[in-house]
């Protein structure tokens, strides 16, 4: 029995060594993030962000529907839905300056936006097999093409469970991606147990992820990602005959683009791309076409000129 205890104590010492060097680490790792972003918020009122210990709660896909953009309706016989996350969605912009408004109101063509701050393609194929959302879409005109704008951090979305290592303090969570499968062609969301999510509160956990499993996912996530934009056309296929279904590639605040290999493939099986820059005519990584707030963000500028270069890119005031 001594020698049972001796080993437990053993084990919650290496336990609390592991989890404290597991919080200085991911402290040092995100230590100047969190001081900007707290100056940031002290100076225009904000809550303050922290490292808090938390217990670890699931991005619910039924929230979306609360955050959802209205669909702006033209006069013309046909409509375009748009997907993806607070870039299509137009993050602390009106929409009347995001991509989908201008496109309908130069066009006439009628504008779907099912993007929200945090989705993915997952999430796209979610809400088009989802029957109120199509039960919705049969009164609305036909679709011409389902458009998804890409950024590079979709690729964590889609294998990394964290959607952040760091959460506002009056809302102390950390927030886990919900697991998902796929089956017969379905997305199917699935529970995590208690004891999962337990584990994904731990800073051990959180440091593993950030420091090795990103690393190793970053080789798998290009492969899932092709995978789920092929499902994704499939999808919109299957739902919305006709229909054709576009990327859009947007560099994040990373300033990257789509990975080499990913684009390869997708080209190589006949999806149509665009590179944002590309339709605005000019670069979009300034701060001139980023949001003063964080300097990520796309501005209204920048949606205004990708929106102009979608149209004309697509003939869409000609057909």
């Amino acid at each position: 029995m001594k020698k049972i205890l001796v080993n437990l104590l053993i084990l919650l010492l290496l336990f609390g060594i592991v989890e404290g060097a597991s919080y200085i680490y991911l402290r040092n790792k995100v230590g100047d993030y969190l001081t900007d972003v707290n100056n940031f918020a002290k100076q225009n009122k904000l809550p303050t962000w922290s490292l808090k210990y938390a217990p670890v709660r699931v991005f619910h896909v039924d929230l979306r529907s609360e955050q959802f953009r209205p669909t702006t309706k033209g006069d013309r016989d046909e409509s375009i839905i748009f997907f993806g996350c607070s870039y299509m969605y137009g993050y602390k912009e009106k929409y009347e300056n995001t991509i989908p408004y201008i496109v309908a109101k130069e066009t006439g063509i009628t504008t779907v936006n099912r993007a929200f701050p945090g989705g993915s393609i997952v999430d796209a194929i979610d809400t088009m097999e989802n029957p109120e959302f199509y039960n919705y879409m049969k009164k609305v005109p036909k679709p011409k093409y389902v458009i998804f704008m890409f950024i590079t951090d979709h690729l964590n979305r889609v294998v990394v469970p964290y959607r952040r290592i760091i959460r506002s303090a009056d809302n102390p969570y950390y927030e886990v991606n919900p697991k998902y499968e796929i089956e017969n062609e379905h997305v199917k969301f699935k529970k995590y147990s208690k004891l999962n999510l337990f584990f994904k509160s731990l800073y051990s956990v959180k440091a593993f992820y950030y420091l090795y499993a990103s690393k190793f996912n970053d080789k798998k996530a290009p492969d899932v990602m092709y995978d789920l934009f092929v499902l994704a056309r499939h999808m919109a296929a299957e739902r919305y005959p006709g229909a054709k279904f576009i990327i859009i590639d947007y560099k994040d605040g990373g300033h990257l683009l789509m990975p080499d290999e990913l684009m390869k493939k997708l080209k190589a099986n006949d999806f149509l791309i665009f590179d944002a820059e590309k339709l605005a005519g000019h670069e979009l990584e300034s701060e001139k076409w980023r949001i003063p707030e964080d300097k990520e963000h796309p501005n209204g500028a920048a949606f205004h000129d990708v929106a102009m270069g979608l149209v004309k890119a697509l003939n869409l005031k000609s057909d």
